[in-house]
């Protein structure tokens, strides 16, 4: 992996090699903090890991994300959804793990079904909510704070 310069997304992470479906691309690791960044990824209701390394150059994509963490796993490990070609962005959807998201931005991924802007996972429709825990899409905090609302 590596980071790159992009006139679309900013800074993004790039695959350097092929990486296959099923396959760790990175594990979660950093700082813990009771506030959330632009770079973390919340693992409880008050606690979000300050990213390091190149897994903060992951962009965000609502649909066609090649990558989703495996929440099974201690610490999270992201994971190739499907076969990652060398060069090809790496990027999940941020909903999967933010409820709601520090720095909202409009998303750019180009979906037919792209829900416009990335806010976060309070802020998606009750079904999709109940359909990303039913399916365990969603981070197990998210699960909880999802519950929590009812």
């Amino acid at each position: 992996m590596t980071s790159v310069k992009d006139s679309k997304y900013g800074k993004a992470l790039v695959a350097t090699s092929h990486i296959k479906a099923g396959e760790d691309i990175f594990t979660l690791n950093g700082e813990i903090a009771s506030e959330p960044s632009v770079y973390s990824i919340q693992i409880s209701e008050n606690e979000h890991v300050n990213t390091d390394g190149n897994l903060r150059f992951a962009n965000h994509k609502c649909r066609s994300a090649n990558a989703a963490f495996d929440f099974t796993t201690v610490p999270w490990v992201l994971k190739a959804v499907r076969n990652i070609e060398p060069n090809e962005f790496i990027s999940f959807d941020y909903n999967t793990t933010e409820y709601k998201i520090s720095s909202t931005f409009d998303c750019i991924c180009d979906s037919n079904e792209c829900r416009g802007k990335a806010l976060g996972f309070h802020y998606l429709s009750d079904d999709e909510k109940a359909d990303m825990v039913a399916k365990g899409l969603c981070s197990p905090a998210l699960q909880k704070l999802f519950l929590n609302e009812k």
